[in-house]
């Protein structure tokens, strides 16, 4: 149903969108290195609430698009 320009036409933007989310916690955690052990934590501890709501949005929107997909 689909060409394969056309799926990759909405791949490419998801890879993108996921290296983005991933590196997020990454670069906070590397911009609060010179403010001490206690900064560090707290801003990992947020990054593991922040990784749960991305994580719980995407599986609704995956939810979503199956049902559309059965719709089809």
């Amino acid at each position: 149903m689909f060409s394969r320009k056309q799926l990759w036409a909405l791949l490419i933007p998801l890879m993108v969108e996921q290296l983005l989310n991933s590196m997020m916690g990454t670069v906070d955690t590397v911009m609060v290195t010179r403010a001490g052990n206690a900064a560090i934590s707290a801003v990992s501890l947020v990054d593991s609430i922040n990784v749960l709501v991305i994580n719980m949005f995407a599986a609704m929107a995956t939810g979503g698009s199956i049902l559309a997909s059965q719709y089809i």
